[in-house]
């Protein structure tokens, strides 16, 4: 998780453990590193992509280097609000992408989450 305590990536990051350790019985539970503590964001694409880490919880805009596609996310004024958002991300525009970014990064995107949009 790049960002600190108390953010919404802190937040995403204790729910999916606790639906972890509550849907695999307790046999599986999951560790958060906060404040980029296993570097940055692109960092643990990286560590994600060559089997270092397990998972990362980050902004579309730091998988964009490597899969570019999902940087249409990231424009201003194309998503202007949580209904669009969760449209696009999804259907079948956000399966696509998910299927890019295993091609292009060896990533896989497992969940979307929403935390604001660029517009006025």
């Amino acid at each position: 998780v790049g960002d600190s305590g108390g953010s919404r990536q802190e937040a995403t990051g204790l729910a999916f453990v606790d639906a972890l350790e509550e849907l695999s019985g307790g046999a599986h539970t999951g560790t958060l590193f906060l404040n980029g503590q296993l570097g940055s964001e692109q960092d643990t694409v990286n560590e994600a992509a060559i089997g270092t880490l397990d998972m990362s919880i980050l902004a579309i805009n730091n998988v964009t280097p490597f899969s570019p596609t999902v940087g249409v996310f990231s424009l201003p004024y194309v998503i202007l609000s949580l209904e669009d958002a969760e449209k696009l991300t999804q259907g079948p525009i956000g399966a696509e992408l998910t299927e890019n970014t295993i091609n292009d990064a060896g990533v896989r995107i497992i969940a979307w989450t929403y935390t604001g949009f660029r517009r006025l």
